[in-house]
């Protein structure tokens, strides 16, 4: 055995994280080719993560006595921007799903059609090796696959991470010390 042979390119493994590499960057490529459809996604995520995290503010400026927006005072100035809050980021959340769905379809689409393009074109000999109706699943259920991670999974990954961010942001702006030491600690949990 050479020291080519026993190196790790040539392990199954390393070859498997270069395909899924090359997979993810066609993927990205063919999203971006969407470039509408996917910024108006990311500002309706963005707008439905900031109004979900404007609801504690709310809530903490309505119970505080010394607040100018008390819900003693102004209870009903409370309850109508509770109202336009929860609509604000009921549209922003419809929004980024709808869109984020359109973008699924078309890339699947795309990705659709690159696929059947590159299968007609092989030889006969080649559907004589391969099984057509595997084929054809790889079109299909595949491309789903794909589509769902698009469409819900990466909206979802990509929201729970902005929130996770802006949280940090928000707690470090309202006390950047109790902060430090909370993320230290969690730190200490973690190894």
């Amino acid at each position: 055995m050479t020291h080519h042979e026993s190196s790790d390119e040539a392990s199954p493994a390393h070859s498997s994280v270069h395909s899924r590499r090359d997979g993810a960057r066609a993927l990205a490529r063919l999203c971006l080719s969407e470039k509408r459809l996917l910024l108006g996604g990311g500002i309706a995520l963005f707008v439905g993560v900031e109004s979900n995290l404007l609801v504690p503010e709310l809530a903490r400026r309505a119970l505080s006595p010394v607040s100018s927006l008390s819900i003693f005072a102004y209870p009903y100035r409370i309850i109508l921007a509770a109202i336009i809050l929860f609509f604000i980021q009921g549209i922003a959340y419809y929004l980024r799903t709808y869109l984020l769905g359109i973008l699924a379809h078309r890339v699947v689409k795309n990705l659709r059609f690159n696929l059947f393009s590159s299968l007609i074109k092989n030889r006969i000999s080649f559907f004589d090796t391969h099984k057509t109706s595997d084929l054809v699943s790889r079109v299909t259920a595949d491309t789903l696959m794909i589509q769902e991670a698009i469409g819900v999974r990466a909206s979802v990954i990509l929201r729970y991470l902005l929130q996770i961010v802006q949280g940090i942001v928000l707690m470090i702006w309202l006390s950047p010390t109790l902060t430090c030491i909370l993320l230290s600690r969690s730190e200490e949990h973690t190894s």
